[in-house]
């Protein structure tokens, strides 16, 4: 399998997930990480969009077509039926919506596997595969399988949402090694014809999902989850995300509830400015987080947990942030925040940079719940450009406090912005490095300070004295730290906190082990 993020986060979580299957009569098992071994199997039901030869499904030649699988007498316990453990194969070019009709089991998934050249492909996914309220699925792509549309976009023939994948309601199901393209391929900024929010890759929810090194593009909202009480142990890894309007949107139902634990980690997004439009219809984000209600019903998050991803690329004009979670304007009625006080929101070890333009808000904006900010790299495009800045804080609900350490935050005219002490936990900010800012350096009660008056800023928060304010960095293109950085050994040590979820903080983005005494370095290396 291919996928975007550093090895040893997926070697571990793929480690974690095991599939099993049967054959012969026998049963065996293999982790999602060598799906393929069910793939090159032996057995196996094999279906085209129509028959194939003589239409037993014994393999591509003799393939099933669509229409049998699409009848729920396909899905059974009888010989040559889909039943838990069984492995169909898609062959070809399938034009018609594949519908999962019955249910695997806990540790023998229905397992649909895409042979080489295979596809599911529509005029406008509507969609192309429809896995709602699905049971024990495993979806993989295999040999580059890939599910798209093919005639929608500002200059082709259809301007409507698309939907790769429809798996609301679904348990235990993974979705793995897919490209999933051109739901709606936005090449004009005159064009805002359609929703953006109902243009999506995977729109889903449920519990015990894996979605997996899959390269998605060229769609509104890639990865849209519609969480329901009681959604939870999703995993989003090692996906490559770009010529989106939005990476991830985290959304929580209408009646907020109880979310979690929630993991993307090893991901690569960015690349929003195809997206931009003239009238600013369109407001990009990396990772959007918050309630659909518009009532502030906030949901509570057990655990919502963002780490090991790089953000960059072209951000456009209209985008909001990389990673933005809501928060609740206490002047506003009807805010829409991510999360209650009492959630555990922790940001850590992620890159945050881009090449073309600053975004509107911070580029890493979280106004929302309990939990950490730890060793985040966020490099800016400019510290000319008066927009949302590097880090930023504000609107949290009531009792919410967040930790912000071992951050570092460069090349911003705003540094740190609308931040007060009361959205800190005691102590924080702190052991932070802040490089080459702007006159705008620092945001606190509403007062602005420049980048010279660091020991202004430190008065005002009642915070940040271990942090650094510093003319340079001194990092890599890809954030790392050059020799003779600032930041090497600027952090505090937090291995305390390196247990359960957040195990993955005492290593580094590129998953090398931060020393168990001593100082750490700022930021996510």
């Amino acid at each position: 399998m291919r996928f975007a993020g550093s090895a040893l986060g997926l070697v571990a979580a793929l480690a974690a997930l095991i599939v099993g299957f049967t054959h012969h009569g026998r049963r065996h098992s293999c982790s999602v990480a060598s799906l393929a071994c069910l793939a090159e199997r032996p057995g196996g039901i094999y279906v085209a969009q129509a028959p194939r030869g003589r239409g037993t499904g014994a393999r591509c030649a003799d393939a099933h077509g669509i229409d049998w699988l699409d009848s729920p007498a396909a899905w059974s316990r009888r010989r040559g039926r889909v039943h838990p453990g069984s492995v169909v194969h898609l062959c070809g070019t399938i034009t018609s919506t594949l519908r999962i009709r019955g249910a695997g089991a806990p540790g023998l998934p229905v397992t649909i596997v895409f042979d080489p050249g295979a596809k599911l492909s529509q005029p406008v996914c509507d969609p192309c595969l429809q896995a709602d309220g699905a049971r024990y699925l495993t979806v993989y792509g295999w040999h580059g399988g890939t599910i798209e549309s093919t005639e929608d976009g500002s200059t082709l023939a259809h301007h409507t949402p698309a939907v790769g994948i429809d798996a609301i309601g679904c348990r235990a199901c993974t979705f793995a090694d897919l490209t999933i393209a051109n739901m709606y391929d936005h090449t004009s900024p005159s064009d805002y014809s359609i929703d953006q929010t109902q243009d999506n890759a995977i729109r889903f929810s449920g519990s015990d999902v894996t979605i997996a090194g899959n390269r998605i593009h060229d769609v509104g909202w890639a990865l849209y989850a519609i969480w329901r009480d009681g959604d939870g142990r999703v995993r989003i890894f090692g996906n490559r995300i770009w010529r989106v309007d939005h990476g991830f949107a985290s959304t929580a139902g209408f009646a907020g509830g109880s979310i979690g634990p929630i993991y993307f980690y090893d991901n690569w997004v960015g690349d929003f400015a195809n997206w931009d439009t003239f009238g600013d219809a369109y407001h990009h984000d990396g990772i959007h987080c918050y309630t659909a209600d518009g009532v502030g019903t906030a949901a509570h998050y057990s655990g919502l947990y963002i780490y090991d991803n790089r953000f960059g690329g072209s951000v456009g004009a209209d985008a909001t942030a990389d990673i933005f979670i809501e928060g609740a304007p206490r002047h506003d009625t009807q805010d829409t925040p991510c999360a209650d006080a009492g959630s555990r929101v922790y940001i850590f070890n992620n890159v945050l940079t881009s090449t073309d333009r600053v975004t509107d808000n911070a580029y890493l904006s979280d106004s929302a719940g309990g939990g950490g900010v730890y060793n985040n790299t966020v490099v800016g495009h400019d510290n000319r450009t008066s927009l949302g800045g590097c880090g930023g804080y504000g609107d949290q609900p009531p009792g919410g406090r967040v930790a912000f350490e071992n951050n570092v935050l460069s090349t911003c005219d705003n540094l740190m912005n609308g931040a007060s002490q009361g959205d800190f936990l005691a102590g924080s900010p702190d052991y932070d490095v802040y490089a080459d800012g702007g006159v705008n350096s620092f945001v606190c009660n509403g007062r602005f300070f420049p980048f010279s008056r660091f020991r202004g800023w430190r008065a005002c928060i009642g915070a940040d004295r271990h942090s650094r304010a510093v003319r340079s960095a001194r990092l890599a293109s890809d954030g790392a730290p050059e020799q003779g950085s600032p930041v090497m050994g600027a952090g505090v040590n937090l291995t305390s906190l390196c247990h359960g979820p957040l195990v993955p903080l005492c290593r580094t983005i590129t998953g090398r082990q931060r020393p168990r005494r001593g100082p750490w370095n700022a930021g996510a290396y």
